[in-house]
């Protein structure tokens, strides 16, 4: 729902990183939720372990995270 993107973008904002689990009662299995909120939100997925993944998103006003090339 839209609180609950609005949550993840703000995380991601701060964050650029962030680890997000899914229950596991849900209907919908962690790479499914990953897909989704990374095409609604324009992040990255990073990893999807279990109930589990990671996503990135670069921060617009802060970036912390570098890349080496």
């Amino acid at each position: 729902n839209e609180a609950v993107v609005k949550q993840i973008n703000e995380a991601l904002e701060a964050r650029e990183l962030i680890k997000i689990t899914i229950l596991r009662n849900s209907t919908e299995d962690a790479r499914e939720a990953c897909s989704e909120i990374c095409d609604v939100i324009g992040a990255d997925p990073v990893q999807v372990i279990g109930n589990r993944f990671i996503i990135y998103k670069k921060s617009k006003n802060n970036p912390k995270i570098v890349f080496a090339k």
